[in-house]
């Protein structure tokens, strides 16, 4: 498996990767303005072809905190090492630019995200709440 950055060049196979995500709604316009607003994208390659990415940025005015954005594995690829080497480059990215935290936001009824986040060093340390009102 190969890591590389990838770049707004890239926005597109990002994209169609991204759609077999159930837990994405982004559209391409905004995943162009995620590269264009600083976030960087990994993607992990097998055979030459993309299989998952990571998406994360440093936070402005948390100094020492990177905000993973989204990550995203093709099914076919999930629980064979694909997300957790991503995560890996995050850490790696995280150290060398002396950011010591990284946060994330998860939906509470994914258990599979849940442990997979909680195997790979994450804790939880709150909740958000929503209400949608009708308009």
């Amino acid at each position: 498996m190969d890591l590389i950055p990838l770049s707004v060049k890239q926005a597109g196979v990002v994209y169609v990767l991204s759609k077999s995500d159930k837990s994405s709604n982004e559209s391409l316009m905004d995943l162009k303005k995620s590269f264009k607003n600083g976030s960087k994208f990994i993607g992990a390659l097998i055979n030459n072809n993309l299989v998952g990415y990571v998406r994360y940025k440093f936070l402005k005015k948390l100094k020492d905190t990177c905000s993973l954005e989204h990550i995203c594995v093709k099914k076919d690829y999930r629980r064979k090492g694909v997300a957790g080497a991503l995560i890996d480059v995050v850490i790696n990215e995280c150290r060398r630019n002396k950011k010591r935290k990284i946060e994330l936001g998860v939906d509470p009824d994914n258990n599979s995200a849940l442990n997979f986040y909680k195997k790979n060093g994450f804790k939880i340390i709150s909740y958000h709440m929503r209400r949608t009102i009708k308009l």
